[in-house]
């Protein structure tokens, strides 16, 4: 899956408003369409905010209170493999980048604090669903589970690093109604899909 990258790229496109004044969410997620699904994936913007939000919480307990927010972007192989040659030096896709957000000194937010972008590759994420042989929606869901807790400081670079972070996870999934991607089916890095 995702590694930290010295830096993240600029991303354009469909955006959703950020937060009221008052309002209470604590992560605004802004979902970025560069490529889009096959209409039977039927993917529900809420779900993904939902997982996005719900990572956000269970991977930050301790977080500043000012509200944060979140680049999702779903776009192809094409551009994920081209960022993953230039920031990881893989050329290959992969089916999710994670590239947090850099502070400066001096960098002031009125609104909200930046977390970083999440991008993921749908024609990778489609192949491994269907390898998997469980729902792409699922697949999706918990890839941005995935690339949002990477955002967060978690990581799998040795055993005990994967066990926590595929923990939390199934954790965040199974309150989303989705099953133990970990437990019920092949691991994904057994399977071969693990980045």
């Amino acid at each position: 899956m995702s590694e930290d990258v010295p830096s993240r790229p600029e991303a354009s496109g469909e955006t959703v408003p950020k937060p009221e004044a008052g309002d209470e969410t604590d992560l605004c997620v802004s979902l970025m369409w560069h490529a889009r699904p096959p209409a039977s994936w039927a993917l529900a913007e809420e779900r993904l905010e939902e997982a996005a939000r719900a990572a956000f919480r269970a991977g930050s307990p301790d977080v500043d209170s000012k509200p944060h927010e979140v680049a999702i972007v779903f776009t192809d192989d094409a551009a994920v493999q081209a960022l993953n040659r230039d920031f990881r030096g893989q050329d290959k896709p992969t089916n999710v980048l994670s590239f947090p957000a850099e502070m400066m000194a001096g960098d002031v937010f009125e609104d909200a604090l930046p977390l970083g972008d999440v991008i993921l590759s749908l024609d990778t994420v489609g192949r491994e669903a269907a390898t998997l042989e469980i729902p792409p929606q699922d697949h999706v869901t918990h890839l941005v589970v995935h690339g949002v807790l990477h955002l967060l400081g978690f990581d799998h670079m040795d055993e005990t690093q994967a066990t926590e972070m595929e923990s939390l996870e199934t954790e965040i999934l199974g309150q989303l109604g989705i099953a133990d991607p970990y437990g019920e089916t092949e691991p994904l890095a057994q399977a071969g899909i693990a980045g």
